[in-house]
């Protein structure tokens, strides 16, 4: 294959993925500096790459958009001239856009699909020992760069102009000491860790540490308020912030607590070490953290994982794999970050 001078990189969703998609996207900038490399998704997500270093353009499509519109989408992107098609998602909508650029080479993701079913349908892991979400997106691209050494991390950009209105906003609300974020928010109720025990590590966490706890999610995370309620001493800024405005508070932050989220994905890619609580979810769903300096807690039960997102509801009465992570098990970690 030629060395290509003009690139399209396909994700839609969903933020997670979005950003580990960056580290891809930061192989093919390395290897092919003067190469125009453009990037489309889903305009709620759009947000989230703005200001990339990667990237020279950054392009979206509304999620309503159907069939013909997608056709006609691939069909314009046909007319732009690019000499390669990189898609790290592979869906539907991806192949309905690729279909209308025929003639553009294109490398494409292949999801373990096999390999999923036989782990959370048949209780079988076939996946490697070493198994690493990164190193398979970045696997991808082998045919033009077969020189990976390194895997690079994962990255997203925020301007000055963003960190100072930030810390404007933050000293609005009375956020005035060195805080943590806890992100407790999750799409799925089986990916969320139990509210008064976020409440206790919080606790924990002002009293040991004379640190502010800061609470961020979407105005439909609930459990923000749950933990408020356990403690009254946290700023909660659940529906307050924009996804923007979330990602420069996430990086003045000393470290990030969450769930398998998007948001403890973007903190690693802000620079922010973080700890990520896993239930049903593991590293064979692209769950855990990616930097050195974080950590991930999860307990080895042989039903997990048990879907690709923790979607699918728990056959127990109990969810162990979140009920049997205690707060000292969280407290522990946070206090190895922090004094590291």
């Amino acid at each position: 294959m030629k060395t290509p001078r003009s690139i399209l990189v396909l994700r839609f969703s969903s933020i997670g993925d979005i950003v580990l998609a960056t580290s891809p996207l930061r192989h093919l900038r390395s290897a092919f500096s003067a190469a125009r490399i453009d990037f489309i998704t889903l305009t709620e997500y759009s947000p989230l790459l703005e200001g990339h270093p990667a990237l020279d353009r950054l392009l979206n499509i509304d999620r309503s958009v159907g069939y013909w519109g997608l056709r006609g989408v691939g069909r314009r992107l046909n007319s732009n001239g690019y000499d390669l098609v990189v898609d790290l998602h592979n869906t539907l909508r991806a192949k309905i856009i690729r279909s209308q650029m025929r003639s553009v080479p294109a490398l494409v993701y292949q999801k373990p699909y096999w390999q999923r079913f036989l782990l959370f349908r048949l209780n079988r892991n076939t996946f490697p020992p070493d198994y690493n979400i990164l190193k398979a997106l970045n696997d991808v691209l082998n045919p033009i760069d077969r020189d990976i050494t390194l895997v690079p991390p994962n990255e997203l950009f925020i301007s000055a102009i963003e960190i100072e209105s930030a810390r404007i906003f933050l000293h609005e609300n009375n956020i005035l000491k060195p805080y943590v974020c806890m992100i407790p928010g999750a799409a799925w109720p089986q990916k969320r860790w139990m509210p008064d025990r976020y409440a206790e590590i919080a606790q924990n966490i002002i009293d040991t540490f004379a640190l502010d706890v800061v609470l961020l999610g979407t105005s439909q995370d609930i459990i923000c308020d749950e933990i408020a309620r356990y403690c009254p001493s946290v700023n909660n800024l659940k529906g307050l912030t924009s996804l923007r405005r979330s990602m420069a508070i996430i990086s003045l932050a000393k470290m990030a607590v969450g769930n398998d989220t998007g948001l403890i994905h973007i903190a690693e890619a802000l620079g922010v070490n973080s700890i990520m609580i896993l239930g049903p979810t593991a590293v064979e769903t692209g769950a855990g953290h990616n930097r050195s300096g974080s950590s991930t807690v999860a307990i080895n039960l042989s039903c997990r994982p048990c879907s690709q997102n923790g979607k699918r509801p728990c056959y127990r009465k109990e969810q162990y794999c979140l009920t049997q992570i205690t707060p000292e098990m969280v407290f522990k970690q946070v206090r190895k970050i922090y004094t590291a």
